[in-house]
């Protein structure tokens, strides 16, 4: 099929419209054909495509699927880490599904360039958004913000030490969020979309990779259950930071990954077969039995029909809670049609 049989279907009804034939026959047959072709493009996508449809920028948000699951009403967000700082690239709160609490946390990406540049591309950093950080109002005064504090005897500046305390900003967040669940007997789900750790000096001088460390081992010791949904793209420390769960479930057009094609294309093949040979697509995660479950997307990708796609995640998880009620041991969930 081509993109003009396509493209005929708005200029037949049109035709219809105004010269009030009967055209259903016709409109009928192109939409069939393009519903099959749809079907066959989306049946065969090679994992980069895939990949593309995760990073899809109409795709839906944690915070969009939080609201879809969650009974009306019932969804309070929680925010901060009990240092001072809030890490706009977590989202974290209390929600109720079917009338049970559950504590949920995930990697929040924005609908445009200014939103995600809010929330730092759903990248957690130990130093946090300086913008928010500082809680200044003017983007020159960011920028002069080594001028402005000055240095200490350490050789680092007053704002530099600020940031060194508050660490594991992000990380620590959600570090928090789950020690509460825990106490409180939540349940947590995690909702994994980011590319990875924010891969900056500053982060790495402020022990990315020991806070990334704490959540794991956190997580390991947790007595109530953890369920993960990677609903877009699972990338590298920042998707196992609030990642370590008893179940792992990954949306079909999603993608999971210990670096990103790109980057590994650059550092090994120089070419785009790196996209195949890492494994990195929900179908191969689950062969490979690191995902537990491939949660069905609509035609199109989760975007074509968000709610749809939430009350599959929805069906999900608490399919998945009520096995564990019955104290039977989690099966592999088999939730794709394919």
């Amino acid at each position: 099929m081509t993109d003009n049989n396509f493209g005929s279907m708005p200029v037949v009804r049109r035709m219809a419209d105004e010269t009030g034939l009967d055209f259903s026959n016709q409109i009928s047959s192109l939409e069939s054909k393009y519903q099959q072709a749809l079907k066959d493009l989306y049946t065969h996508l090679t994992p980069i495509q895939r990949l593309t449809i995760a990073r899809h920028p109409n795709r839906p948000t944690v915070l969009d699927h939080i609201l879809n699951i969650t009974d009306k009403g019932k969804w309070v967000e929680l925010h901060g880490d009990r240092a001072g700082y809030n890490d706009p690239a977590i989202v974290t709160g209390i929600g109720s599904i079917d009338g049970k609490s559950f504590m949920l946390i995930g990697h929040q990406k924005g609908r445009n360039t200014k939103e995600n540049i809010e929330h730092n591309f759903a990248m957690p950093t130990p130093h946090g958004n300086l913008r928010f950080l500082f809680k200044r109002e003017s983007e020159d005064e960011v920028k002069q913000l080594p001028s402005i504090t000055g240095a200490g005897e350490d050789g680092r500046t007053e704002g530099e030490e600020k940031t060194a305390g508050a660490l594991e900003q992000g990380y620590r967040k959600a570090l928090r969020m789950m020690k509460y669940a825990d106490h409180h007997g939540f349940p947590i789900i995690t909702f994994i979309d980011t590319p990875g750790a924010f891969a900056d000096l500053k982060s790495e001088e402020l022990g990315q990779g020991e806070a990334i460390g704490q959540n794991l081992r956190t997580m390991f010791g947790l007595k109530d259950p953890i369920i993960s949904v990677v609903t877009g793209e699972g990338g590298s420390g920042g998707a196992l930071a609030i990642g370590c769960a008893n179940k792992l479930f990954m949306l079909e057009n999603s993608a999971f990954y210990v670096a990103s094609p790109e980057a590994c294309a650059a550092i090994l093949w120089k070419s785009a077969q790196a996209a195949p040979k890492l494994r990195i697509t929900a179908q191969e995660n689950y062969r490979f039995k690191i995902a537990d479950g491939v949660i069905p997307e609509p035609l199109g990708g989760a975007h074509a029909d968000p709610v749809w796609t939430s009350q599959q995640i929805k069906f999900a998880i608490t399919q998945a809670m009520e096995i564990r009620s019955l104290h039977i041991p989690f099966p592999v969930l088999r939730l794709s049609k394919e």
